[in-house]
């Protein structure tokens, strides 16, 4: 009986320290300073680009962590898609995309390349935070940016979209003495 009880309280204390345990603690921040920090890692990678590109910002999208215990658990994934609003011609795709990458690594995030797209360039932050630049044929330039770190969700606002309000899926690019031609 002494040896079943033990046991008993031992897979308990099992199941606090490696279950229960995880799936209750709080979120590691709070809405706002999720979306804050994505809008920061936007601005970071375009900050040091000369001549300068305009971003427009995008729709903030989440995604609640998943315990597989059907728990309410107020942890979510976030990210945003961010559009430079500056054409980009294909001859200067492949300068913008190495502009960004030397800002990232300045940054202390490490880099990788798809083999076939000279273009494109991901980068993961010391956090888990993943970002990453796609420029298409047609000159538009995305950033996706993926936060490492859960939040909780709380009311945040800030406006959303290009400098004359308009969501960054619907903005019309501008073209650029040097980066569209």
């Amino acid at each position: 009986m002494l040896g079943v009880t033990v046991l008993l309280l031992a897979g308990f204390a099992c199941w606090i320290a490696y279950g229960w345990w995880d799936v209750r603690q709080p979120a590691d921040m709070p809405m706002r300073e999720g979306v804050t920090k994505l809008d920061q890692m936007l601005e970071a990678t375009t900050a040091g680009v000369e001549p300068p590109v305009r971003m427009a910002y995008g729709l903030i999208e989440g995604k609640q962590y998943d315990t597989g215990l059907n728990d309410e658990v107020d942890k979510h994934h976030i990210n945003e898609t961010g559009q430079i609003v500056t054409r980009i011609s294909p001859s200067k795709a492949v300068e913008l995309s190495d502009k960004v990458e030397a800002r990232w690594k300045h940054l202390g995030y490490r880099t990788t390349r798809s083999t076939g797209a000279a273009s494109a360039v991901k980068a993961t932050t010391g956090d888990g935070s993943e970002i990453q630049l796609d420029i298409s044929s047609d000159g538009r330039a995305t950033l996706r940016v993926s936060l490492g770190p859960y939040v909780h969700l709380s009311p945040f606002s800030r406006p959303s979209g290009a400098p004359d309000g308009s969501t960054a899926e619907a903005v019309t690019l501008t073209e650029d003495p040097y980066w569209s031609r």
